[in-house]
């Protein structure tokens, strides 16, 4: 019978169990040290012991270099153990995600790709009713205004308060992004020419980051900015209150009912 049939009987050893096996040989194996050496110093006194006595002694030596040797082996066989148990419970584990991802994929896939085709369709006609209001919002004001140009005496109406004006009192964009860019200039001596080091670009006040690949290299001394162009540029963009989303794609596979019917 091997030592791990005596430990974990007919079981299958789990990592935890092994861990714990492991942990009591290696607390026993740094016991043996001292135990060989008090048997080692016991036989120093040889000549003064008796036949028996110094058997005995013999035995406890032999014995202590036997569990040290004895140890030594079980404790390489349960790292072993350990790292083959860690193993097939990571794959159990991995195939127990696997199994629960699939299981949610086919009992509640066709439930939600249902609810979103039926919610992305609405939200596409509000989206485009939303554009279209916006729009003839824009178109009116427009007109209003050039109206009111060529003829400053003719009598109009007020502008068109638009749906994001009277409605949305807390626009999810208060500000737009704001880019700053930079650009590095270094400064060949040996010719006298400028050459561009990098771009770096910076949103909203952040770090500087480099927005473009440099188109050469300097092996001179570098300079700031080079004297005569603007060093700092900034591109705001825009940002829209109303949604330009004119239609809703369904995933990949999956048209309309009336699609998929053809």
């Amino acid at each position: 019978m091997s030592f791990l049939t005596r430990i974990f009987g007919a079981e299958k050893p789990t990592s935890v169990r092994v861990a714990a096996a492991l942990a009591d040989a290696e607390a026993e194996l740094r016991d043996v040290p001292a135990r060989i050496a008090r048997a080692r110093a016991t036989l120093e006194l040889v000549a003064d012991m008796t036949d028996e006595q110094h058997a005995e002694a013999d035995d406890e030596l032999a014995a202590a270099m036997r569990s040290e040797a004895r140890l030594t082996a079980q404790i390489k066989q349960l790292v072993a153990v350990r790292e083959q148990a860690e193993k097939s419970e990571a794959a159990a584990a991995l195939s127990a995600r696997a199994n629960a991802a699939q299981r949610r994929v086919d009992e509640e896939g066709p439930k939600l790709l249902a609810d979103y085709e039926k919610h992305a369709a609405r939200l596409a006609k509000v989206a485009a009713a939303l554009r279209e209001i916006a729009v003839e919002v824009d178109g009116t004001n427009y007109t209003i205004g050039a109206a009111s140009r060529d003829d400053p005496a003719l009598k109009r109406p007020s502008r068109v308060v638009g749906i994001g004006e009277r409605f949305l009192t807390e626009p999810d964009a208060v500000e737009p992004d704001r880019v700053v860019e930079e650009e590095q200039w270094g400064y060949l001596g040996e010719n006298g020419r400028w050459r561009l080091i990098g771009v770096f670009g910076e949103r909203n006040g952040g770090a500087s980051l480099p927005s473009r690949a440099p188109r050469s290299g300097p092996s001179g001394q570098s300079s700031p900015a080079r004297p005569d162009r603007a060093g700092r540029g900034s591109r705001p963009t825009r940002a829209y209150a109303c949604p330009r989303l004119v239609s809703v794609r369904t995933p990949s596979g999956r048209g309309s009912s009336d699609e998929r019917r053809r």
